[in-house]
């Protein structure tokens, strides 16, 4: 398995040259990916975890299978954008933009790498009878997985930070 590129879990910057071009429709996209983003534990990472890292509780299968949802609704997010909501090659990082790299860049180099791993693993190699905490602690590729995901969860909470602040969310306290 090829090792992804570390820049794909970068933290990403928001550029609004032109805050007053934020339209309704960009704004009620980023508001939705915003949400999506800050209620998910698998994107995020738990509520008030200042490092994303914190995995206990968590069932790694039921978390990438949430990311894997996440994944499909900002897929949608994208199609209910209009044709033309964002010049090409603006330079500005609005909602439509923001989504096809949060979904192009990251979360699919995520998903792409570890997900079909990870699962393969938790049918065909773990011990089903134990119990689904301590049967991941048995992954093989547990520390890099992990290490992944939690900079995949800085990118995110950082994205969605930046869309809270950019967009003037009035609630948002949900990180």
């Amino acid at each position: 398995m090829q090792r992804r590129e570390e820049s794909a879990f970068q933290r990403p910057t928001l550029r609004v040259r032109q805050p007053e071009r934020l339209g309704s429709e960009d704004r009620q996209c980023a508001w939705e990916l915003y949400v999506e983003m800050a209620t998910r534990l698998a994107v995020t990472g738990q509520r008030g975890d200042p490092s994303e890292v914190q995995f206990e509780g968590e069932v790694f299968a039921e978390s990438l299978q949430s990311l894997y949802q996440f994944f499909q609704e900002v897929r949608s997010l994208m199609r209910r954008m209009p044709v033309g909501a964002v010049p090409p090659a603006s330079g500005e990082r609005l909602g439509a933009e923001l989504i096809a790299d949060t979904v192009l860049t990251r979360l699919r180099t995520f998903l792409e790498h570890w997900q079909a791993d990870f699962r393969y693993w938790w049918e065909t190699g773990s011990d089903a009878d134990l119990p689904p905490l301590e049967r991941q602690q048995r992954y093989p590729r547990r520390e890099q997985f992990l290490t992944d995901w939690a900079a995949l969860r800085r990118s995110m909470r950082a994205i969605a930070e930046q869309l809270a602040q950019v967009y003037q969310f009035a609630d948002s306290q949900l990180l």
